[in-house]
């Protein structure tokens, strides 16, 4: 397994990014990281720390991921290549990214138990799916997520997150409890089928949650956990929350240390007074301005909590697959997707099946302008089945020319404006 060395100055760096692996200049040499190291297209497992087994993802659910399958559940081709298992979100109100009340000690050791648990059932998944297509020597590959050593716990048994040592070592111990709970697994003849191919940095900007002593910059602690990954022979993961990508300006991607870097979109989001379809040009442009990997898709299946400027999560999904197609997505080398959780329960619905299955067609490099405009059907169907679209409206929508003029049409108005930003879930 090749080592990916991220500190390489600009002068001699020339970063080649194919389907299929990445490969840097390395002291003017070039070194390609292997392609099972790589994920073309990574969909997002929640499994948060304090989920009682009961409650997670079972190997039958997971299978609508690992695989592509007909409404009788029977697997038809593989989907995902790549599996990020997340969520922080821990037990009275306390939060493994900051985004809460400060995580204690057995919040961590909590998560690390759930991820393990999570990439198991994933690999039970991928078992089924093995068998089905007879393809026995396929793997999923995983990608593990790193909770964040909030700066506002200063006393953690022995360490202070206030310093960078200590949150540094936190970082380490976590990494190295998921590598020993993998290879126990593992040695058991429960990841037979997976392979543990990166880790994720699950904070989504770059600062630090402001303390008594101000606010702290991660960049270098990113460096100093990516180095750290590195030598353990894996990649390292970041999808930067909206808009967070420009941390780059100042720090360009390769020094920081990340291997694959994909920017959150979420045209979904409850951001009052509304995200415009025009973040979808916006975010494309800072990922090819900053070097970055890809965009993160939001194939998310909810009813509130929505964009207020959209009826229905079925315009979200139509309005990622037009940018996808419009805006070329397929050059970038890697795609990330938000969240697999809830994007299964649509998978065995006839009346949804069909984003399941277009969203299918995109990762397999198939889909095309018909497909969209076909979506783009479905979604006008249902927005008139829901009653909300005026005779006048529907007609505007049905002479539009384009599917992008069509949704800039299926936007409600908005009457009310503030400044607030809610993130997405964790």
């Amino acid at each position: 397994m090749i080592r990916i060395t991220p500190h390489i100055t600009n002068r001699i760096l020339v970063r080649m990014i194919c389907i299929m692996g990445v490969a840097f200049v390395i002291n003017g040499r070039v070194a390609s990281a292997k392609s099972d190291l790589w994920c073309r297209h990574m969909i997002l497992v929640y499994s948060y720390p304090t989920d009682p087994e009961a409650k997670k993802l079972s190997a039958e659910e997971l299978k609508w991921l690992a695989a592509y399958c007909d409404l009788d559940g029977k697997p038809q081709d593989f989907f995902f290549d790549g599996f990020l298992i997340t969520g922080f979100s821990c037990g009275g109100g306390r939060h493994l990214l900051g985004a809460g009340k400060p995580a204690v000690k057995t919040d961590w050791d909590n998560a690390a138990r759930s991820y393990t648990s999570a990439a198991v059932k994933v690999n039970d998944a991928f078992c089924l799916v093995r068998e089905a297509l007879n393809a026995p020597n396929r793997k999923a590959k995983i990608i593990l997520a790193i909770p964040y050593p909030d700066p506002r716990v200063t006393s953690l048994g022995s360490l202070n997150f206030s310093r960078h040592q200590d949150r540094l070592a936190m970082v380490k111990w976590f990494i190295d409890e998921l590598s020993k709970r993998w290879n126990e697994s593992s040695a058991a003849g429960k990841l037979d089928a997976s392979s543990l191919v990166g880790f994720y940095w699950g904070r989504e900007g770059a600062s630090a949650p402001r303390t008594e002593h101000g606010t702290i910059n991660d960049t270098k602690l990113m460096k100093d956990v990516g180095s750290y990954i590195h030598e353990k022979g894996y990649l390292f993961h970041w999808i930067p929350g909206f808009r967070s990508g420009c941390v780059f300006a100042k720090t360009p991607l390769i020094e920081v240390g990340f291997d694959c870097v994909t920017q959150q979109i979420n045209y979904q989001n409850p951001q009052e007074p509304g995200r415009p379809l025009s973040i979808f040009d916006e975010m494309t442009e800072d990922v090819h301005k900053y070097k970055m990997h890809g965009v993160e898709m939001t194939p998310n299946v909810r009813e509130t909590n929505l964009n207020p400027l959209i009826w229905s999560w079925q315009q979200v999904h139509l309005a990622n697959l037009e940018a996808a197609l419009r805006l070329d997505w397929k050059k970038f080398p890697s795609m990330t997707y938000f969240d697999g959780n809830s994007f299964l329960r649509i998978a065995s619905d006839p009346k949804t099946h069909i984003y399941y299955a277009k969203l299918h067609k995109w990762v397999k490099g198939t889909l095309t302008a018909q497909d969209v405009n076909e979506l783009c059907d479905a979604v006008i169907t249902d927005l008139t089945s829901r009653g909300v679209l005026s005779a006048e409206r529907l007609q505007q929508i049905n002479e539009a020319k384009t599917v992008l003029e069509k949704l800039h049409l299926m936007e409600k108005p908005i009457t009310s404006a503030s400044s607030s930003q809610l993130p997405r879930p964790h």
